[in-house]
């Protein structure tokens, strides 16, 4: 079964049946998006292009929420190291 990947960085597509995709354009790793292929095919092409732009800024705001709970988390460790060493 052929399966939708897009690439978190150029936002191309691949439909591919096997999985670990390569974006041929930046040679960074594809995500599987959640749409069917047999779905995103039955869309216009406006369409698609509304799916894969809406795609990549939900990818593009839960990155950016890791990496602000990330910095975070490296903020209260290490607060929590300083406190420790008093």
């Amino acid at each position: 079964m052929l399966k939708l990947y897009i690439c978190p960085e150029c936002m191309r597509t691949r439909y591919v049946s096997k999985e670990n995709i390569t974006c041929y354009h930046c040679n960074v790793p594809m995500r599987l998006a959640r749409l069917s292929y047999a779905d995103y095919i039955k869309m216009s092409p406006q369409r698609r292009e509304h799916y894969v732009n809406s795609w990549f800024q939900r990818i593009q705001a839960e990155s950016s929420v890791a990496a602000s709970l990330s910095s975070t988390d490296d903020t209260s460790s290490h607060n929590s190291s300083d406190t420790h060493h008093s």
